[in-house]
């Protein structure tokens, strides 16, 4: 149960970079060698940018891009309350309490041959490491980027140069049912293996269903909220179903974050 979190290890890293990403959004690149080279693609950390113990709690987040010549991640986030607000303020040389690798790496397939990526929001955090890993392994990744609007569509040109190709979608011009069609159309035309998404339980609930129809597997990162992210405080648990009937409840960070769509229920 615990073997996927052996490496994880607590140090102290450095900030490198931290540069806005959109309306509220940030992306932060510290220096955690240690960390890094142990790290894969559907892990995370958990950071803390201050000395004093308010807040009391580290934040968790994906692994926007793992860096291994320069012993360097970056997670991309937005602000949302006290402790992602102190992140945000931090300068390049501070130094940043780093736990981590968490969480079990995505189970590729040996050999990927077409993936599919879908992230709304900072949900298009994670989709990075997988089209570069699939890339590495000799697959393709279409990419499906959705966002309430054009200026929270995050990252899309960096995204492009590790993807076959990649669309966006935005609330504001019926992103939808035009998102549902694209992916309809990319499972017929390109026979995916897998499809893969973050950031919203609507999407999710289409990958799934477009999954069992469709044939391929479907994964999805459980936005769980996580107070240690080793699982001591027994916060992130989330409904997976159990062999034969019924379900039982599984922790996001210990058997996560990634599920695949025919086990965990999203609700």
């Amino acid at each position: 149960m615990f073997l996927h979190c052996f490496w994880a290890m607590l140090i102290t890293g450095t900030i490198l970079d931290l540069r806005p990403a959109g309306p509220e959004y940030f992306v932060l690149r510290a220096h955690a060698p240690q960390v890094v080279q142990h790290a894969a693609p559907g892990q995370f950390v958990m950071l803390q940018g201050w000395g004093e113990q308010d807040p009391l709690l580290r934040r968790p987040f994906d692994f926007h891009r793992l860096d291994r010549e320069a012993g360097a991640f970056e997670v991309l986030f937005k602000v949302k309350g006290h402790g992602t607000a102190m992140i945000s303020r931090l300068r390049p040389g501070d130094p940043l309490s780093v736990l981590g690798p968490l969480g079990r790496p995505i189970p590729f397939h040996e050999a990927p041959k077409a993936v599919g990526l879908i992230g709304r929001g900072s949900g298009v955090s994670p989709m990075f490491t997988i089209a570069e890993e699939v890339r590495r392994r000799g697959g393709r990744s279409y990419a499906l980027v959705s966002a309430r609007s054009p200026d929270r569509l995050l990252c899309v040109d960096e995204l492009r140069p590790f993807c076959q190709a990649v669309w966006t979608f935005t609330d504001d011009a019926g992103g939808g049912a035009a998102l549902r069609q694209a992916l309809e159309t990319l499972v017929r035309d390109e026979a995916l293996d897998a499809v893969f998404t973050c950031g919203s339980n609507r999407l999710a609930s289409l990958v799934a269903q477009l999954g069992q129809e469709g044939h391929f597997a479907g994964y999805a990162f459980m936005d769980a909220p996580m107070a240690c992210g080793v699982g001591t405080c027994k916060g992130c648990v989330c409904r997976v179903r159990r062999d034969g009937a019924g379900y039982r409840y599984a922790l996001a960070c210990l058997e996560g974050p990634v599920f695949p769509l025919s086990e965990v229920l999203i609700e």
